[in-house]
């Protein structure tokens, strides 16, 4: 998108206006504004901050999620103990979750407060630090979540096919919940309502019910190699994913109170 003049002026970009500028001034600029009045410019911004703001979030979702299911594979190789997702499991986590969730983020309302945010470094890095930071923390918040169920459910009394269950439906969940501190940014989770992005709001009835069926439905679960959850189980699937939500929330909650913006 367009960027602010301040943060151009440090590109070291030149720019002209398209109907104001001499000949001169277009000839030699790296940009020429062909609609130069100031609401059209200032429109443009906006609309390149929400685009950014949009890819931005789409990452700080995307990747921790992606890393928890491959760490959740490493750790138990490494470990030499059973796997608590097989690979195909974590296919089906990976994909129906980018789909289902991770597609309809697109649609969601560009952050209503952008403009009043000071211009973005352009030499800051999308992959910035607190971002990695984030990508460690939700891999490891969701390696927990689905290696502490899968356990859950053996020390229970449950076979594996149900501990397997519990923990690819911890990584649904966890990742569902991670999706609404996502979509906020640095801000509190409740600041952006869930009926703002109906597509999201479908999107996650799909993915719930689509879970059911992988773990519930015997055909499904031959293919998979799931088994059941009873009614405790589902719980702590539940559970989990809101203490993923809550440990992020405080994680911005204390970024917040550094000063950080986005």
């Amino acid at each position: 998108g367009v960027n602010d003049a301040p943060a151009l002026k440090q590109a070291d970009i030149g720019v002209a206006m398209g109907r104001g500028g001499s000949e001169i001034a277009r000839e030699a600029s790296d940009i020429v504004l062909a609609d130069d009045r100031f609401a059209t410019i200032a429109h443009a911004v906006e609309e390149g901050r929400g685009i950014y703001g949009t890819l931005s979030r789409f990452i700080a979702w995307t990747l921790p999620t992606n890393g928890g299911e491959g760490f959740v594979i490493l750790a138990s190789v490494v470990a030499g103990g059973p796997l608590p997702l097989l690979p195909v499991q974590a296919l089906w986590v990976n994909m129906s979750t980018s789909v289902l969730l991770g597609v309809p983020l697109a649609f969601d309302p560009h952050d209503p407060k952008a403009m009043e945010r000071p211009p973005r470094d352009p030499k800051r890095p999308l992959l910035d630090r607190p971002l990695l930071l984030r990508i460690g923390l939700v891999s490891v918040l969701l390696w927990i979540a689905a290696t502490g169920l899968f356990n859950l459910e053996l020390a229970r009394g449950h076979d594996a096919a149900s501990g397997r269950s519990a923990a690819a439906t911890a990584h649904v969940m966890g990742e569902a919940f991670y999706l609404f501190a996502t979509r906020a940014g640095i801000r509190p989770f409740w600041t952006v309502g869930l009926l703002a992005n109906r597509w999201l709001l479908g999107g996650l009835v799909a993915m719930m019910i689509a879970q059911w069926l992988v773990v519930s439905w015997p055909p499904l679960q031959v293919v998979m190699g799931t088994g059941s959850l009873d009614a405790i189980g589902w719980a702590c699937t539940v559970a989990a994913g809101v203490a993923i939500l809550a440990v992020v929330e405080i994680e911005k909650a204390i970024r917040r109170a550094c000063g950080a913006v986005e």
